[in-house]
């Protein structure tokens, strides 16, 4: 059962149906046969965004691009691997084709929001003795319990649990790997030639290496360089530390309004990295954690970046193109969800 005081709402409903002593049982229904389970609350705001903008705006964006019926228009705002037969059928799934959005067209997702689930990077750098991985499995395993199709971690530096996760999870379902998902992605969206990617993320992310472990698992992935303020030369990962965790970082709730000066000065801290690693051939920037979304977009670029030009030039800002796991993740799982659908 779910211990009193884990599960917190995230401004959507969150219903695990549990019944005690009730083996793992998946109902299957012709609105929505596929359904994710996603461990959230790591941190609470990015989990909330995940569910309100990548996967909400992204269906919707979705749906838009399918009234016109080509893969093209469907590429460019899904990084999932549709294909036109895909598109059309989902499309053709509709007992009517008008042009509104319906409630029905959006897909299940069960989140458990679990922000109590220790800190990981404090245990991965020592700073703490306990170990996160009990709570991700009760956690994993109510999901689990409540009969979900998949299994996904709305947290980058999380992944490096996964695997002890998933052996103690009974009846654990497929996981829904977001750093393979991420490396997948560039890998096809740069068919040719050796790539360079920059990536942010916790200062344990980039020690253990979890996004370069990842490409032992994609084809063609030898091709990919993966760079950070910790290999390169002139990097400071303190930047990215103090924007994020810092007194007045994202963490502490500095995280949108950009005319905020503390919020500001996050967003600059990061850009100074992202800078860096551009200048190094980054071709694009790894968000390798879930709170790098909240700042970093080409609509604070755009809107903000004349601030930067103190120290950078309106030539530096140009060509930078981030790569957002988190939207990636979601894609994937609208893509599931709509395409086991076709078959009922």
């Amino acid at each position: 059962m779910i211990r009193e005081g884990c599960c917190f709402g995230l401004g959507f409903a969150l219903c695990l149906a549990l019944h005690y002593h009730q083996k793992p049982k998946h109902t299957k229904n012709k609105l929505q046969p596929f359904v994710c389970g996603c461990l959230g609350g790591l941190g609470p705001k990015a989990s909330s965004v995940f569910y309100d903008e990548n996967i909400l705006v992204g269906r919707s964006r979705l749906f838009e691009a399918m009234k016109q019926g080509t893969l093209d228009a469907v590429q460019k705002v899904s990084s999932a691997p549709w294909t036109l037969d895909e598109i059309r059928r989902v499309w053709n799934q509709r007992k009517d084709t008008g042009a509104q959005l319906r409630d029905q067209d959006h897909i299940s997702l069960l989140m458990y929001s679990n922000p109590v689930i220790p800190g990981r990077p404090e245990f991965m750098s020592g700073q703490s003795s306990v170990n996160p991985v009990d709570d991700m499995v009760h956690t994993a395993q109510a999901l689990t319990d409540a009969g979900v199709s998949a299994l996904c971690i709305v947290c980058s530096t999380a992944h490096y649990f996964k695997e002890q996760m998933l052996l103690k999870v009974e009846n654990a379902p497929v996981f829904l790997d977001m750093i393979e998902l991420t490396i997948q992605t560039i890998i096809r969206n740069n068919p040719n030639g050796d790539i360079i990617v920059g990536l942010l993320g916790t200062e344990p992310l980039l020690k253990y290496g979890i996004y370069e472990s990842a490409r032992e698992h994609t084809t063609g992935a030898e091709r990919l360089k993966i760079v950070t303020p910790v290999s390169i030369i002139n990097g400071d990962q303190s930047n990215f530390t103090e924007a994020i965790f810092g007194p007045t970082g994202v963490k502490a709730g500095f995280d949108h309004d950009l005319n905020d000066p503390d919020t500001f000065h996050n967003f600059e801290l990061l850009m100074e990295e992202v800078l860096k690693m551009q200048k190094l051939g980054a071709v694009s920037i790894i968000l390798g954690c879930t709170e790098l979304p909240l700042l970093l977009t080409p609509e604070n670029i755009s809107k903000f970046g004349n601030r930067l030009f103190t120290t950078h030039s309106k030539e530096d800002l140009a060509g930078i193109s981030f790569v957002n796991p988190s939207q990636i993740l979601a894609d994937t799982i609208i893509h599931l969800s709509l395409v086991s659908k076709i078959a009922i």
